[in-house]
């Protein structure tokens, strides 16, 4: 890139600002009346913020210095107040040449009604030449009779808001279909993964299991967007730093966000916890008596209707321990014996719905050894008469004086 190119890219960045932690149903008239007095700058949708373009680098820095961190009533979310920040430059992946999309007689036609209809497609669309649709994934591909055509259905009907059709206050989404990325030559797989850096991640408990991706990404917007994978009452965040995710720690344990922590307790965030690999199973030896099992615990009194999935949802703030099947109940494998002995000391006789059985609550224990199986008492007849066999083997039955 040459030298007058990144100077007119940083110019045109540095006339621009990110405003985020905004409410869900704020509007470019409330952001319009705070931001007058910094030019009136124009707004833009980018994620869950805007993006503000000022008329001078000045009235930017200005806005920046001012408003970052000041709450506004029905605008800002949070007690954190607005973040106002210089917009940062794309990133432009190296090694890796863009597609650019060209012109093409396709669009994309997406953020449709589920009971969207073909029918309906067509009939919104019979201005522009009567396209055909075709289905791909959750939205319709149409095909115009020329490029012109479909740009300028693109251009008029992007957005725009069609009863029965579109979904939510938004509107289609119309645009040039992403051109396919060249498929990579599939290697064969290296001998051992590549670790993930577990600094960067964390693990975030106590979530309301009806709450959404959405509801955490506002709450963890702050904190450089990260990603989420989110199971039941629990998620995991992969931030873009360790640095930004021991912040996130430290700032949201314990923290109550109303429509994503469950009771008064709040958000559980803490350091994610490598993942244990499953034990591949072996055979029993005969020296079964020196396997240390200080890291096991068994589980007991479980539903009758309890998965192993609702097993490791429960457990996996413990580590993610693995679990095989005994009996009745299962034996939990952990990373180490002293978070078998915190598991146990948590969990036993907690009472987990949809997993434990009755009132009394999970049995969770220090893992014994099997005891011996009680030999069954039989009858065994003889001469006409039942007699009990002895369970001992020093036990003599005399029947020869019968």
């Amino acid at each position: 890139m040459s030298e007058s190119t990144t100077t007119a890219t940083t110019t045109a960045t540095s006339l621009k600002a990110f405003v985020g932690m905004l409410e869900s149903t704020v509007t470019d008239e409330a952001l319009d009346e705070i931001f007058a007095e910094y030019g009136n700058p124009t707004f833009s949708k980018k994620g869950r913020g805007r993006v503000a373009t000022f008329p001078s680098e000045e009235l930017a820095a200005k806005a920046i210095s001012e408003l970052n961190g000041k709450t506004f009533d029905g605008v800002t979310f949070a007690d954190n107040g607005m973040r106002v920040e210089p917009l940062k430059p794309k990133k432009k992946k190296s090694g890796t040449a863009k597609v650019e999309a060209q012109p093409s007689n396709k669009a994309f036609v997406g953020n449709l009604d589920r009971e969207a209809t073909t029918e309906a497609l067509e009939q919104a669309f019979a201005e522009y030449g009567n396209p055909t649709f075709k289905k791909k994934g959750r939205g319709h591909v149409a095909t115009f009779d020329s490029a012109e055509t479909a740009a300028k259905a693109i251009s008029e009907m992007n957005e725009k808001v069609v009863e029965g059709l579109s979904y939510g206050e938004k509107g289609l989404r119309v645009e040039l279909p992403k051109p396919r990325a060249p498929r990579a030559k599939k290697e064969k797989s290296a001998p051992a993964a590549a670790e993930v850096d577990i600094s960067k991640q964390a693990f975030i408990g106590n979530v309301d299991r009806e709450s959404t991706a959405e509801a955490l990404e506002q709450a963890f917007e702050q904190y450089g967007n990260p990603t989420f994978r989110k199971r039941g009452f629990y998620a995991f965040a992969t931030f873009a730093s360790a640095e930004a995710a021991a912040k996130a720690i430290s700032e949201m344990n314990g923290k109550s966000v109303e429509g994503l922590s469950l009771g008064e307790e709040g958000l559980t965030v803490e350091p994610a916890k490598p993942k244990v690999p499953r034990a591949k199973k072996e055979k029993k030896t005969p020296a079964a008596a020196d396997v240390d099992t200080s890291n096991q615990a068994f589980v007991g009194n479980l539903d009758r209707e309890a998965t192993t999935e609702a097993l490791e949802e429960a457990f996996a703030q413990y580590g993610n321990p693995a679990f095989k099947k005994r009996g009745r109940g299962r034996v939990a494998v952990f990373d180490s014996a002293d978070t078998a002995a915190k598991a146990i000391s948590e969990m036993n006789g907690k009472i987990v719905e949809g997993l434990s059985y009755g009132e009394k609550g999970l049995r969770v224990e220090v893992l014994g050894e099997a005891a011996p199986r009680r030999r069954k008492r039989r009858n065994q007849k003889q001469g006409g008469e039942a007699v009990d066999v002895a369970e001992q083997k020093n036990d003599v039955i005399d029947l020869s004086s019968e």
